[in-house]
């Protein structure tokens, strides 16, 4: 269970600490809250890794996964993310968040399964999962 002492305020900056294992993860990730990720997890039948960022939670996804997908509030799409593949403290100090490894799955895939997770996000969002074949309806956030 991951507990958040400091305040729940959106990260000002990210960085990823270099860890005793080495490793960096470099893919896109599906950010929310983490009473959501808590529901959603459940859901999975295989979650991949799971990292905590303040009060988010960050599912890494193949990259290009946001591609017909219209993510539904409060997920927000990010591209381009690297992550340190091990467990640094959550609070960098000065305002800097540190991504924290909360899940590697047993099955060693880093990877939540994109479609599953968007079908699972938006039962939780209470939408209908919409598809799109353009990219401009991707909601996607750097």
């Amino acid at each position: 269970m991951v507990s958040l002492t400091q305040p729940a305020s959106r990260p000002r900056h990210l960085r990823a600490l270099r860890s005793r294992r080495p490793g960096w993860l470099e893919s896109d990730v599906v950010e929310m809250p983490r009473e959501d990720g808590l529901r959603v997890l459940g859901a999975l039948p295989r979650p991949g890794a799971i990292f905590s960022v303040g009060p988010s939670w960050w599912w890494p996804v193949p990259t290009g996964s946001q591609t017909g997908m219209c993510w539904p509030a409060p997920a927000r799409y990010l591209t381009d993310v690297r992550l340190a593949v091990a467990a640094p403290p959550e609070w960098a100090g000065e305002g800097l968040w540190a991504p924290r490894l909360i899940h590697w799955p047993h099955h060693g895939i880093p990877y939540s399964q994109p479609l599953i997770l968007f079908v699972s996000m938006c039962r939780l969002a209470g939408v209908d999962p919409v598809a799109t074949t353009s990219p401009a309806g991707d909601l996607t956030a750097n």
